[in-house]
């Protein structure tokens, strides 16, 4: 896909007459750093993924970019053989799988999220069968411990994990909740 990015964007400023060497592909890094600021077209994409009929994960944007009128997600997907119909079928198959049911006392808290994590699904597989691994993809999470027979693999089906909160930030300096130390989250 970022190939298929720097091509697209290659030929497009070309077309203006315009040649300069596109930056050197590098890790994403936007859930670090700060400052961006969503143009309105980008706010109204993401509301259409969140409406009546839309729960506003991953696949309710894509489906809402596909549609968007530059057509810039339509022409990327043609430049790596597919097509927006294509990927959309795919994800109707495997949108049902998704269902997210949690089990356990009432007094626990539970929650579903979705993250773009840009590896093959092999690498992809290998963060989410480890635990100790999510501490790296998900940046709001200190610490993971899988709860019940130590033998049990992290995947099987009705394992649970506790996660706690980051207590401070990746420059050590403490995270602040309101209330102060101790409060709830």
């Amino acid at each position: 896909m970022r190939q298929a990015c720097a091509a697209q964007h290659s030929e497009q400023l070309t077309a203006l007459g315009v040649s300069s060497g596109a930056p050197p592909a590098g890790p994403i890094v936007f859930h670090k750093t700060a400052g961006y600021e969503r143009s309105k077209r980008a706010v109204e994409v993401l509301k259409r993924a969140v409406d009546k009929k839309n729960r506003g994960g991953a696949s309710a944007v894509f489906r809402e970019l596909t549609a968007e009128p530059s057509g810039l997600i339509v022409n990327l997907l043609e430049r790596l053989g597919t097509s927006s119909s294509e990927v959309c079928t795919q994800l109707d198959a495997v949108d049902g799988l998704l269902q997210h049911s949690p089990s356990g006392s009432s007094d626990e808290l539970s929650s579903f999220t979705e993250v773009f994590v840009p590896a093959p699904p092999h690498e992809v597989w290998a963060l989410l069968a480890d635990p100790d691994m999510m501490t790296r993809w998900e940046p709001s999470v200190g610490t993971v411990a899988l709860t019940g027979d130590p033998a049990e693999s992290p995947t099987s089906v009705g394992s649970t994990w506790v996660i706690h909160a980051r207590e401070t930030y990746t420059d050590g300096k403490p995270i602040r909740v309101k209330g102060g130390p101790g409060a709830s989250m």
